[in-house]
């Protein structure tokens, strides 16, 4: 038996580029020289060339078996325990953020023994405590790894020794963290890439490993990484966007069924189009699965008719968005809008937790510009201390001000009602 399509009325609010991406002789997070310096925000700059307040902040200890000094423009730090140690230094900054931090630095280590200087960042507590993402390096060897809690995950690779200066000179190691991944560069050479892990604390750290280790820090630097973002360029569908609603609405289709009898309401779609004009990445956030998949199928069926953006001649890389406002033609017994929401201050009451959060994504889902559900969602997460998780959803809520088809001032007075300005001035470091 066949079974009877329900079409979907759709309604494409708007498509405007989200950002676009130069093409630079440079194309590549992999290059070294990828981000220039008006690419770069300095976060914290030092040379260790004298005394000064930084400085006395690194020094400051009082662990006989821990020697700290600033001398001849290095920070040297000597561990004479039998396992290893560090200088914590509190630094705020966001680590959703793309961002990179780079040491130039050598280790001497006891005869006979290969012993390693330390870099760590994101830790929330006492380096004893083994949390955040540390970087172990001596000459033609490092580890990078990940500790939150009992959980822990490694990456090592052995380097060739051609990467890296001589044994008595400083070698320089970069890690730049770029969207969901960390990059590794010695001497700015590419070496690995490795997996993004979410950390929350804001110390950072330089150390030396074990008995009878010397580390050298010539400098620390770490600078937030701006996108190569430009104003206007945008891809285009070649039959433009009345064309595209029109594909779309030809194309999404579902056999009826209770479970999507009552789909409803507008979603964010994010989708990448390369310098060749085919879609490469999408990303659709509407609370049913079946949507997204049918709307990710349906716009990579759309590769080849897509001219890229272009900038000064030059075919450019651009993240690009679309709203999507849908129904089902039903006369289905449907529930009102605000039925998840509903249903998740229920369970909030009963201190279920969980089906809360499940509910608000729901409602989310079904309206992408739901602020009391974004918000609410947020301040689960804190209470959780999923900090990053939280940043997610307030950066929706921040990011419902640059869409020019929601009416900005309802926007605005929604979020005034709401703590988010300040929580996502905290976490999102925008």
């Amino acid at each position: 038996m066949t079974r009877k399509l329900l079409p979907l009325f759709i309604i494409l609010l708007y498509l405007q580029c989200n950002e676009a991406y130069s093409q630079s002789p440079h194309n590549s997070v992999t290059d070294y020289d990828y981000y220039t310096p008006a690419d770069r925000e300095p976060i914290y700059h030092d040379e260790f060339n004298a005394i000064n307040d930084n400085n006395k902040d690194w020094i400051n200890n009082d662990d006989p078996f821990f020697q700290l000094k600033v001398k001849d423009g290095c920070l040297i730090i000597t561990n004479n325990k039998t396992t290893y140690t560090a200088s914590n230094y509190i630094l705020q900054f966001g680590y959703l953020r793309d961002f990179e931090l780079e040491i130039c630095a050598r280790v001497e280590s006891p005869k006979r023994r290969e012993r390693h200087g330390i870099l760590f960042w994101g830790s929330d507590s006492a380096i004893t405590q083994m949390n955040g993402q540390f970087f172990y390096f001596r000459h033609g060897q490092h580890m990078l790894f990940n500790k939150t809690g009992k959980e822990q995950r490694n990456n090592s690779l052995p380097v060739p020794d051609f990467t890296f200066y001589d044994k008595k000179d400083f070698n320089i190691y970069t890690i730049r963290k770029v969207d969901y991944d960390y990059y590794l560069f010695i001497n700015h050479v590419f070496c690995n890439k490795y997996p993004y892990f979410p950390i929350n604390g804001q110390l950072i750290g330089l150390g030396a490993s074990s008995n009878g280790t010397t580390a050298y820090y010539d400098y620390i630097h770490i600078d937030y990484l701006k996108r190569h973002e430009l104003n206007n360029p945008t891809a285009e569908y070649k039959s433009g966007t009345a064309g595209l609603k029109t594909y779309l609405n030809e194309h999404l289709k579902f056999t009826q069924t209770a479970a999507y009898e009552c789909m409803r309401g507008r979603f964010l779609v994010r989708y990448r189009v390369d310098t060749t004009g085919k879609i490469d990445s999408i990303i659709a956030l509407s609370a049913y699965d079946i949507l997204n998949q049918q709307t990710i199928k349906a716009l990579t069926e759309t590769n080849n008719n897509w001219l890229p953006a272009h900038h000064k001649g030059v075919a450019m890389v651009s993240w690009n968005k679309m709203v999507v406002e849908f129904r089902l033609n039903s006369n289905g017994n449907c529930p009102q809008p605000t039925y998840y929401y509903d249903i998740a201050m229920k369970y909030y009451k009963e201190g279920n937790i969980p089906e809360t959060i499940e509910n608000f994504k729901i409602s989310i889902g079904e309206d992408f510009a739901d602020i009391k559900s974004l918000y609410n969602l947020s301040m689960l997460y804190i209470n959780q201390q999923q900090y990053d998780s939280a940043a997610i959803y307030l950066n929706r809520i921040n990011e419902l001000r640059s869409i020019p088809e929601l009416d900005i001032k309802q926007v605005n007075e929604e979020i005034a009602k709401t703590d988010a300005d300040i929580y996502i001035k905290q976490y999102c470091k925008l």
